[in-house]
């Protein structure tokens, strides 16, 4: 009733720390830091910047950044879909409308309903960095 899986080698824990001695890995390990320090960096602030600038209270923070956890959700979703092909340049591409996006925020983010809008697009770009990123990891 169950399926058959062949049987793996073992792997080897000198052959998988040569991985370390690639600058690729390197390159993309550093990539995807600075990528996702910038998402929790944005994360961290949202709420301070959309009770600062649009005066949105406790109560809505909760409903602000609700936009910003679907939008991470529908990027992790668009990036498991784009995961194929080369893996480097896309995590490029991925980090410059993640910064694309920010710039939009410091735009919008004076009026809430925009501000609403851009959050979402953050969120979206920043699910797309998290997916890229494991793509790279695993490249």
């Amino acid at each position: 009733m169950l399926p058959t899986y062949p049987v793996h080698t073992p792997v080897r824990l000198r052959a998988e720390l040569r991985l370390f001695a690639s600058p690729q890995v390197w390159l993309a390990r550093a990539v995807g830091a600075f990528g996702f320090g910038g998402v929790f960096a944005v994360h961290s602030s949202i709420a301070a910047m959309l009770s600062n600038l649009d005066g949105v209270g406790a109560a809505g923070l909760t409903a602000a950044l609700a936009p910003f956890g679907l939008g991470t959700a529908t990027g992790d979703l668009l990036g498991g879909r784009l995961a194929d092909g080369a893996v480097m340049p896309a995590l490029y591409l991925v980090l410059d409308t993640f910064a694309a996006v920010l710039a939009l925020f410091t735009l919008t983010a004076h009026e809430a309903g925009t501000a609403l809008v851009a959050v979402f697009a953050i969120g979206a770009a920043a699910g797309l960095v998290i997916s890229r990123y494991r793509c790279a990891r695993s490249a």
